[in-house]
């Protein structure tokens, strides 16, 4: 019955719409970007981001990362072992020097950098850990899932929440 109702019309767009999505092969970030995109916004966004790799050189990932949350209105601290400011926000040395503790931490550092990383999170009970690309590796995924923590080990923060 339904397959009656389908008229010539309808069938070109169907096919078209697979063609372009063979055509785009759109990667796990892409998809995530797109389904929180449709949901009408972030599930980040009134949450507290600590974006752990974070430079004055603005260059780098970790300080396009931080000061794009910032302009985009996400509440996020920055942590980098240099220290110092952006944007007059202090830059923390680490996950236990914040004034608060942050429902997520991205990391934008090495994966040697990440395993670390890994065990603050574990120590300050923080449930969620996005591992930009780049930054995981298989014993930081694995230990920090051991112990309860969401892990996110593909694809970009930023992309997935429609935000680059």
């Amino acid at each position: 019955m339904f397959i009656s109702s389908i008229t010539n019309e309808k069938i070109v767009d169907i096919e078209n719409g697979i063609n372009m999505f063979r055509l785009f092969k759109p990667n796990f970030s892409t998809l995530y970007s797109c389904y929180w995109q449709f949901w009408g916004g972030t599930v980040y966004k009134n949450r507290v981001i600590a974006i752990v790799g974070v430079s004055s050189n603005k260059d780098k990932f970790g300080h396009k990362i931080f000061v794009d949350l910032l302009k985009t209105g996400f509440r996020v601290f920055a942590i980098g072992t240099r220290g110092g400011n952006i944007l007059g926000e202090t830059i923390y040395g680490s996950l236990k020097c914040l004034p608060k503790k942050p429902d997520v931490v991205v990391t934008v550092v090495s994966p040697v950098s990440t395993e670390k990383i890994v065990d603050d999170t574990i120590s300050l009970e923080i449930k969620e850990i996005w591992m930009q690309s780049g930054s995981a590796s298989e014993e930081a995924v694995k230990k920090a899932k051991s112990a309860g923590i969401k892990v996110t080990d593909r694809g970009c923060f930023m992309v997935a929440n429609g935000i680059w």
